[in-house]
C-alpha cells in the first residue's frame, strides 16, 4: 500500500470518528466486544478490523472483517420445528 493511501485512510478514519463523536475508548470497547462474540463461534487469528463510515444516503455503514482458522462446533438446546 502506498504511503499516500495510508495517510488518506487514516485521515478519513479521523474525520469519520470526529463526525460521529467516536472516541478511542468507544472503538476499543466495540472491537473487544466484537472479538468476544466472534471467538464464541470461530477460532480467530487476530483482532477484527472495523470500518465505520457514512454512505451516500447519509446512513452509517459498519464493516467488520476477521480471519478465522476454524468454525467452532457446539450443541444447542433449540429443537427443530416439525
Amino acid at each position: 500500500m502506498k504511503i499516500n493511501s495510508i495517510v488518506e485512510a487514516r485521515l478519513r478514519d479521523m474525520l469519520t470518528n470526529d463526525k460521529f463523536g467516536l472516541s478511542d475508548g468507544f472503538l476499543t470497547s466495540f472491537k473487544g466486544e466484537i472479538l468476544t462474540v466472534l471467538r464464541d463461534y470461530f477460532e480467530i487469528e487476530d483482532k477484527p478490523r472495523v470500518d465505520i463510515k457514512e454512505n451516500e444516503n447519509g446512513k452509517i455503514e459498519i464493516s467488520i472483517s476477521a480471519d478465522a482458522t476454524k468454525i467452532k462446533t457446539f450443541c444447542t438446546t433449540l429443537k427443530k420445528s416439525v
